[in-house]
């Protein structure tokens, strides 16, 4: 089972949809900074038939009333998800494991840095995507593919480039 994560894509809504199609994921996760982006992600996961979760990031205000952190299991894993800003993640991500922790998860997602990160620590999964923000004159968008198998997990960081973006922009 495929997890598509991502995260502050900054109003790059059509490049983060036409992500979600060319995945064809069995679930997502928008990791905040843009709710209206995660709107259109939403619709999507929606009309295929897969779980959808998000959380507001720093940049969302009160146009959310989400959970600012949330947990949910997928195919028998457990995830703590959040932005990062209500934990100072954008220094170190000790918090956010710790709390991970006593939620009992498997894995911490977050974004809030723009910059990618897959590592391991104290046996649970930390994963940020990066910025999935089409910026100009990016090459790409930065985003994770999360693979769980009988309760196992596995991550990968990928970047998904511009040219092959606009063939799934509708």
């Amino acid at each position: 089972m495929k997890l598509l994560a991502l995260s502050d894509t900054h109003g790059s809504r059509a490049a983060a949809e036409a992500l979600f199609r060319a995945e064809a994921p069995d679930a997502a996760v928008h990791l905040g900074d843009f709710v209206r982006d995660a709107d259109g992600l939403a619709a999507l996961a929606e009309a295929a038939g897969v779980p959808f979760w998000r959380v507001p990031g720093n940049c969302d205000g009160l146009l959310s009333a989400a959970a600012p952190e949330i947990v949910f299991s997928f195919g028998g894993v457990r995830f703590f998800a959040l932005h990062g800003h209500t934990r100072a993640m954008r220094l170190r991500p000790d918090a956010g494991i710790a709390a991970a922790r006593a939620a009992g998860a498997d894995a911490l997602l977050y974004g809030h840095t723009h910059v990618p990160l897959l590592d391991r620590r104290d046996g649970i999964l930390v994963l940020n995507p990066g910025s999935a923000r089409l910026a100009p004159g990016s090459d790409g968008i930065d985003y994770a593919v999360v693979f769980v198998r009988d309760g196992q997990i596995r991550a990968e960081l990928r970047r998904f480039p511009r040219d092959q973006l606009l063939r799934f922009v509708r």
